[in-house]
């Protein structure tokens, strides 16, 4: 798909991996939608990327507000082509060091705070991006999923949890909207991205691993948008790229 004047939504886009593919994407030629809770550096990626790039203070946890967002868009760019659903969140702040004691953190407040962001924020922006998809003959919904859902993570069960929904979400409403020429894929970093939503002491739980820079995420899904293919959960190793990382039933079978 070549992204000159097509309109893209991207959520968590104040910071990290968010801002990094705003950028590329409006780099493209693309006009962003650039979305967050956080006003103030938000506003700061937006004035930086120039052009058509807006932005729009969203509470992804929240569904009618996400229907609100995506009509406001529509109604300013005409249309909407793609929806990269990035925003995400760890148990523990960042100044929390990871190398600590887990079941503190373990609390019926966090787990509903992480589902709301990780998992719900996923599931309400796809609902809300697929009519308009739709309307325009079709369309991308992309996810930024984590490793952390293919296995449980002690650091963190609630992130390892929510995580783990996406990528079954992935897999699943693939196959639902398929028909209509949209589809569905996700890129999880291969390792901890170098965007501070982790503490510093990370490399002392997670002993070996480089990080992942978050343009090398952009890129990686500059490239899944010039797949044709759906249902797929990819892993961004440090050096980037693509490597298979869950291939659906559904789409193994389409092979």
């Amino acid at each position: 798909m070549n992204l000159k004047d097509k309109v893209i939504v991207v959520t968590g886009a104040a910071s990290g991996i968010g801002a990094a593919c705003a950028r590329r994407y409006a780099e493209q030629g693309a006009i962003v939608a650039l979305v967050d809770i956080n006003e103030v550096k938000g506003l700061e990626v937006t004035s930086a990327i120039g052009g058509r790039a807006r932005f729009l203070d969203l509470d992804v946890t929240n569904a009618k507000a996400w229907e609100d967002a995506l009509a406001k868009v529509a109604l300013f760019e005409g249309g909407i082509d793609i929806v990269h659903l990035n925003a995400g969140i760890l148990s523990r702040p960042a100044h929390v060091a990871h190398a600590g004691e887990t079941l503190p953190w373990m609390t019926v407040a966090n787990y509903d705070r992480l589902r709301g962001v990780n998992l719900d924020g996923v599931i309400y922006g796809t609902l809300a991006a697929i009519p308009h998809l739709q309307k325009r003959g079709g369309g991308k919904v992309l996810i930024t999923s984590s490793p952390g859902g293919l296995w449980g993570w002690e650091r963190d069960p609630f992130y390892s949890v929510t995580k783990a929904g996406v990528n079954i979400w992935v897999t699943g409403i693939c196959q639902l909207v398929a028909k209509y020429n949209i589809t569905v894929n996700a890129v999880m970093p291969g390792s901890p991205v170098e965007t501070g939503m982790m503490s510093a002491d990370w490399r002392e739980v997670l002993p070996g691993m480089d990080s992942v820079k978050p343009d090398h995420i952009a890129n990686a899904f500059l490239e899944l948008i010039a797949r044709n293919e759906t249902g797929q959960v990819y892993l961004c190793p440090p050096q980037g790229g693509l490597v298979p990382g869950l291939r659906s039933p559904w789409e193994q079978m389409q092979a």
